[in-house]
């Protein structure tokens, strides 16, 4: 059960709308996704896109530093990143 704060905040992050939707189109998302509903196959495809746009901008920024040479003292970046990982 949630605490009296804990709906508020959710309340509080909710809006009503009317959408106009290609139902095609969410019913083959839905299926894509395995929701059960229209507001959580949107709410999905939603957290989708911003996860993927995460995604891409970590992608670019793993792509740009690791297309640079390996910090002093290191002949390639494993060694680097073993040693930054778990200790020297």
């Amino acid at each position: 059960m949630l605490r009296p704060s804990e709906r508020r905040y959710i309340v509080a992050n909710v809006r009503r709308t009317s959408l106009n939707l290609n139902l095609e189109l969410v019913e083959q998302a839905r299926a894509e996704l395995g929701t059960k509903n229209m507001t959580d196959t949107v709410h999905a495809a939603l957290d989708r896109v911003v996860f993927q746009a995460s995604m891409r901008r970590l992608s670019a920024s793993l792509t740009e530093t690791f297309s640079r040479p390996p910090p002093d003292g290191y002949d390639d970046w494993n060694d680097w990143i073993e040693d930054t990982a778990w200790g020297p």
